[in-house]
């Protein structure tokens, strides 16, 4: 009588658990932070130089209303916003294509890739940093 009790809990143990799949927390091959990145406008709102703020020195007013987008296709744009520097320029200052990698944002044009490392992204705020001749550069934008 204990075996057949004992076989009927193994067995009645086997369908509980093989009928539950782990449930996962994001789509197959989709990052939850690119739903976070895409769709948005981001307007650059910070900027230091090794921990300087050099936003009004490095930037020009017409920069700084400069817009940055990155499409669900893989590429980026930036766009001169309201404000363009020269009136002849196209409005598409602008255009790479941009990847996660783990905590790397990197925007390639032609043969130039730049690895950015992302401190903060959530859905108001994108900051990274990149760290170039002995100077490390933060830029923060906000969601517009």
């Amino acid at each position: 009588m204990m075996k057949i009790l004992s076989l009927l809990m193994v067995i009645a143990c086997f369908f509980t658990f093989s009928g539950c799949k782990k449930g996962k927390n994001k789509v197959e091959g989709k990052d939850g932070r690119i739903d976070i990145l895409v769709g948005k406008n981001w307007k650059l709102t910070a900027y230091t130089e090794n921990g300087a703020d050099e936003l009004q020195t490095t930037f020009a007013n017409c920069e700084r209303d400069n817009i940055d987008k990155y499409l669900a296709d893989g590429t980026y744009n930036e766009d001169e916003g309201q404000t363009k520097c020269n009136q002849d320029d196209s409005q598409i200052v602008r255009t790479a294509k941009w990847r996660l990698d783990g905590s790397k944002l990197i925007l390639s044009q032609e043969d130039l890739s730049t690895e950015y490392t992302i401190i903060n992204l959530n859905s108001t705020t994108l900051k990274y940093q990149v760290r170039a001749f002995g100077v490390n550069y933060i830029y923060t934008y906000a969601a517009q």
